[in-house]
């Protein structure tokens, strides 16, 4: 599995040099600029010579930058975009605009946002802030930067950035899950060639040691500056000023759609609990899942759960899901996350699920299915009460939550299918971004949890797995959901549920704790949807958890602003 060539420029060649280069070259994706913002009421002038790329496209007299049409034309199922847009810069930067101000980032972030949706480019994805300067940045620039992070993220569209190492590495301490485009030009060796009358641009490591120390997290390099096409080359109008990129994503707006997973060395992270005293944790980590577990004394870690015996690898994007059940006398853990075969195409992601026996050995089983599946809200995993589990994810062709389950005396998935209630499917057209949740309160049933399109919580409720309501909202409908949080949900008891979330209330500029809860006599009705937590202020791109020691306790643990651990 190699890594992906990408390459930028400041002027969109049009639609059928883009076409050409992808007929006739090894290059995957390009980066993608957005109009540059015009002046904010209020903004400091600056008189340098240089305003970013595009200074006040579509402003005026100003023309619409070329690259703002490229998503409608080219993003079809082939090209990855790394959208890009200049905002302020740092004083030392010659290229300006230089007011630093968290107003001015505030409007920057609200300005890339719109240009994003002028330009097709739907929510979810990740939108690169272009910050130039080299070395740490000073307190300003990190001012400016984390509150554009973060004002984009409430907009719905996830914080990248561009920039040198040590920015990136300083900035990651304010944006968990931050994407990085990384600047490293230690290496300008290589370049392009012509090979069997291909364009092949060179795919040199993300990482490299020299100069500044590199950000091994990066996603995607930028390697080289000013790369021509060589002489006789088989493009015509190939752009004759770019800069060389390479990514271990072929798509940088939704690094999850396909990757290389052995090149991500983090990824998301589950729990499950048995006893009172047992906990197994389980990471993805290049690709592959490990876990560890936790007795009094006793922890233990497995490399890899079933070692040579997987060819899969797995989405270091998105979410995975555990739980852990009792068959006929005997503990059985699961663990399920989206993944790809070595023998199948890395963009067709599957359902892969692990199972294990106390003390024996890990199995996979793999779910496949005639339906397309959409990695973003990656899968979940849950069971009814007395029941073998099921595993839930989105159909990207259907637009709705799809489903399956295990067969125990058969030892394998039914077919996943659409869940559907009496007016349609389950839970249709979920935010992608929020994810989604299950659980299990009582013997039989089962109840589903996401995000509409409006940002208020819906539920559906299963008393079979081929038997499912019509989803409805739950809780105030003035307070609605972070763009970016997850659900947090737990049945301490057969007769309670608790789904807790990051979200605002209309009218009210904080972000606070929600909690909705409910009861077998009041149903959702009380206690409704209280604010808990008091007046932290939280960070909603880090994921809640949520459990319960005994049924009449809930911990909710939470993070805020300054990446401390509330519970």
């Amino acid at each position: 599995m190699s890594l992906f060539a990408g390459i930028d420029a400041s002027n969109y060649p049009g639609k059928l040099v883009m076409d050409a280069i992808w007929a006739t070259s090894n290059i995957y994706w390009t980066g993608m600029y957005l109009d540059s913002p015009a002046p904010v009421p209020g903004e400091v002038s600056t008189t340098k010579p240089k305003n970013g790329h595009n200074r006040m496209g579509g402003i005026g007299a100003h023309s619409v930058g070329s690259w703002m049409r490229a998503w409608g034309e080219i993003y079809d199922g082939t090209w990855g975009i790394l959208p890009i847009y200049w905002g302020h810069q740092d004083p030392a930067n010659e290229d300006g605009p230089i007011d630093l101000r968290e107003s001015i980032a505030v409007a920057n972030a609200e300005d890339a946002a719109l240009k994003a949706i002028s330009a097709g480019i739907p929510s979810g994805a990740v939108l690169y802030l272009d910050w130039e300067i080299g070395g740490t940045p000073s307190a300003a620039g990190i001012t400016y930067c984390r509150t554009w992070f973060r004002r984009l993220s409430e907009l719905g569209y996830r914080p990248g950035v561009y920039c040198h190492p040590p920015s990136s590495q300083r900035f990651r301490l304010e944006c968990p899950h931050m994407f990085v485009w990384s600047v490293n030009l230690a290496s300008q060796a290589g370049g392009i060639s012509i090979v069997d009358n291909q364009l092949i641009l060179d795919t040199p490591s993300l990482v490299v040691d020299g100069g500044e120390p590199p950000d091994r997290d990066a996603i995607a390099r930028q390697w080289k500056h000013r790369l021509g096409p060589p002489p006789g080359g088989p493009i015509s109008g190939f752009p004759s000023i770019i800069d060389a990129d390479v990514a271990a994503v072929q798509d940088p707006a939704f690094p999850e759609r396909r990757n290389q997973p052995m090149e991500i060395r983090s990824g998301p992270i589950t729990a499950t609990t048995g006893t009172l005293d047992w906990l197994a944790a389980y990471a993805v980590r290049r690709g592959k899942v490990v876990r560890v577990t936790w007795s009094p004394g006793a922890e233990s870690l497995d490399a890899d759960l079933v070692g040579s015996m997987s060819t899969g690898w797995l989405n270091p994007f998105v979410p995975i899901s555990a739980t852990r059940q009792d068959i006929n006398g005997a503990t059985v853990e699961w663990f399920a996350a989206l993944g790809w075969d070595e023998a199948e195409n890395d963009s067709t992601w599957r359902i892969r699920t692990f199972r294990g026996e106390a003390g024996g050995a890990w199995e996979e089983i793999v779910l496949f299915s005639g339906s397309e599946i959409e990695p973003l809200p990656g899968t979940v995993i849950s069971q009814r009460r007395g029941a073998t589990p099921e595993v839930f994810a989105l159909d990207r062709n259907a637009g709705a939550i799809a489903g399956a389950r295990w067969d125990e005396t058969l030892h394998a998935w039914t077919t996943p299918q659409v869940l559907m209630a009496p007016n349609g499917p389950a839970a249709p057209f979920p935010i992608r971004t929020n994810g989604f949740a299950a659980l299990s309160r009582a013997p039989g049933l089962l109840d589903l949890f996401f995000v509409g399109t409006d940002s208020l919580v819906r539920t559906s409720y299963s008393t079979s797995p081929s038997a499912w309501s019509d989803s409805f909202v739950i809780g105030d409908p003035t307070v609605r959901v972070h763009a970016m949080a997850n659900l947090a949900v737990i049945s301490p008891s057969p007769d309670r549920i608790e789904v807790v979330f990051i979200g605002r209330r209309d009218g009210d500029p904080n972000l606070r704790l929600y909690a909705i809860g409910w009861s077998q006599g009041q149903q959702w009705a009380s206690p409704g949807t209280r604010e808990i937590g008091g007046s932290v202020p939280l960070e909603p791109m880090s994921r809640i958890a949520i459990s319960s020691r005994r049924a009449e306790f809930v911990d909710v643990f939470v993070v805020d602003q300054n990446g401390q651990l509330h519970n």
